[in-house]
């Protein structure tokens, strides 16, 4: 049996678009489960006879363990096993998990729940909320408030249901486990209204300037490229942005690459792959490449090109190969 609670929150997902499915594992509950509850209209707690349990004994003992000295499911278990208890263990930890829930649902909680659900669905008029809310708030306010409920964003909806919640005389507690919020967001958000207005409350955050766009990062980036990476200690000759972030990272910049590639794009320039050619600090390396570029040009199929360069010691390896031979040879 879920609590009250629980049957709002599955309300409230399938309104959002959730699937059954997804409901069903964000909430720990069985898909039909989940099904039934979506079919009803309101919350009724259950009024048949109720099977008995071979926990029954001994629930009044698990809450004074659970509350008194905060055991866990196999400490309590074990306890239980001295004092005769038969059961199986899943039975006591589903038993436990619900114990930190309130044994009895209180009317005014089930009118809270009810009422805020109705707030979000845009059931109640702005004329019943204004009367509801016993004219405590502005007609102005109490429409932008629904307004925002209406076609706002997701964190301003849940600041203006919060602010109007609470205006009824709802608790935090309640509040916040109905939005899926903490107490603190709740509780920040209803002072951000009490020191300034609505509009302080809706106001959209400001990220700031981005790194990216700040002229100490770029400077930062720039001065490492202009200078070869073995001025830093790096055995290459070519720059990668990993290395110019963690050298960024070790002048103390925080810094990413994502930073340091956004950087370097916008400023118009590209890690391109390096060609492979062929080069020498030789004088007379062009006139030499020219003079063997003619011999292999002009080699006959039957002969070998050899040649013996200044490079020092070095052996000459056989490699075998294939070769197109008469039979028998």
């Amino acid at each position: 049996m879920i609590d009250v609670d629980t049957f709002y929150k599955i309300k409230q997902l399938y309104h959002d678009g959730h699937l059954r499915v997804r409901i069903a594992e964000q909430l720990h509950l069985n898909a039909k489960t989940v099904s039934k509850w979506i079919q009803r209209d309101t919350y009724s707690q259950r009024t048949g006879p109720r099977r008995s349990s071979k926990l029954d004994a001994y629930k009044r003992s698990i809450i004074d363990l659970v509350e008194n000295q905060a055991l866990s499911s196999a400490k309590i278990f074990k306890i239980l096993r001295m004092q005769g208890y038969t059961g199986s263990m899943s039975i006591l930890s589903d038993f436990v998990r619900e114990a930190d829930l309130p044994l009895s649902i209180s009317r005014r909680a089930l009118f809270a729940c009810s009422w805020i659900h109705k707030a979000m669905q845009n059931a109640i008029s702005c004329e019943d909320m204004y009367v509801d809310l016993k004219r405590e708030f502005e007609p102005e306010l109490v429409a932008l408030l629904l307004r925002e409920i209406k076609s706002g964003p997701l964190r301003n909806r849940n600041k203006a249901v919060a602010l109007l919640a609470r205006k009824m005389g709802f608790s935090v507690e309640i509040v916040s486990r109905f939005l899926f919020v903490s107490k603190t967001t709740v509780f920040n958000w209803l002072q951000t209204f009490k020191e300034g207005d609505a509009g302080e409350l809706f106001a959209t955050r400001s990220c700031g300037v981005k790194k990216a766009d700040q002229n100490e990062y770029k400077d930062a980036v720039f001065s490492i490229l202009h200078a070869p990476p073995s001025s830093y200690g790096i055995n290459r000759t070519s720059w990668r942005i990993e290395d110019i972030t963690r050298i960024l990272r070790q002048t103390g910049l925080r810094i990413c690459k994502d930073v340091v590639s956004k950087i370097i794009s916008d400023a118009g320039f590209r890690f391109r792959k390096a060609k492979k050619v062929l080069t020498s600090n030789d004088p007379n390396y062009r006139r030499k490449l020219e003079t063997i570029t003619a011999i292999l040009s002009g080699l006959a199929p039957d002969e070998k090109f050899f040649m013996l360069d200044e490079f020092g010691p070095f052996s000459i390896k056989m490699h075998g190969g294939r070769s197109l031979m008469k039979d028998g040879n």
